[in-house]
Parts: C-alpha cells; sequence; structure tokens
C-alpha cells in the first residue's frame, strides 16, 4: 500500500473556498500485471485467429459460419472466404452493421472495468 496527501478546494456553506488535506491508500500494481491478469482470465471471450486458420476452413466450415452471423453465400470459396476474414477481422458484414457474435471484445472491456 502507498500512502499519499492530497489538497482538495471545497466550497464551504458561508461560499468560502477552504482547502482540505486528504490522507489517500492505494495499491500500486503495474498495468502490465493487471492487463496480463485480465487476458487470460477473459481467453474465452477473445477471437484471435490467423489467416491459416481460415485457409483451413474447406466449404462447408465456411458456409455455416457464414450463416451463423446471418451474412450471404456465393458459389465461390475464395470468395466466402475472404469475406469471412473480412468480418472477422473488421467486425463488420456485408450490412456494415457489427454482428452480435463479434461483440465480444466489447463485453470484454465492460467486464474489466
Amino acid at each position: 500500500m502507498v500512502a499519499s496527501e492530497i489538497s482538495k478546494l471545497a466550497i464551504n456553506n458561508e461560499g468560502e473556498v477552504t482547502q482540505k488535506k486528504i490522507d489517500v491508500n492505494a495499491r500500486k500494481i503495474p498495468f502490465k500485471d493487471i492487463r496480463k491478469e485480465a487476458l487470460t482470465r477473459n481467453k474465452s471471450y477473445l477471437k484471435i485467429k490467423d489467416d491459416s486458420y481460415y485457409t483451413q476452413l474447406n466449404r462447408e466450415e465456411i458456409k455455416s459460419e457464414l450463416q451463423k452471423i446471418h451474412e450471404e453465400v456465393s458459389d465461390d470459396v475464395d470468395e466466402m472466404r475472404s469475406c469471412l476474414k473480412n468480418i472477422s477481422a473488421k467486425g463488420t458484414g456485408s450490412s456494415g452493421m457489427t454482428t452480435p457474435q463479434l461483440w465480444s471484445h466489447a463485453f470484454l472491456c465492460l467486464r474489466t472495468l
């Protein structure tokens, strides 16, 4: 615990500005440690996939992933694969709106706060 003293300006009942001293005790934890702990605790909410993940998907897997997020399915596998990559990277589909399935980052931030 780290103790420090801060001064605060306040207006009293008579309308005069007074200076008050307040003792504050706080725990100093490096942000790096907080971030590391938060990432390990919330790992299930993160969607981290590299390009090799998308290249390994077959046609049916790509099609089912696109249908989960209500995107159009075409006959061209490469087109569907690039569409899925773009949606996962940018968080937006063809409609330009974010999909509820990609809101995991927002929930992670809210939970951390």
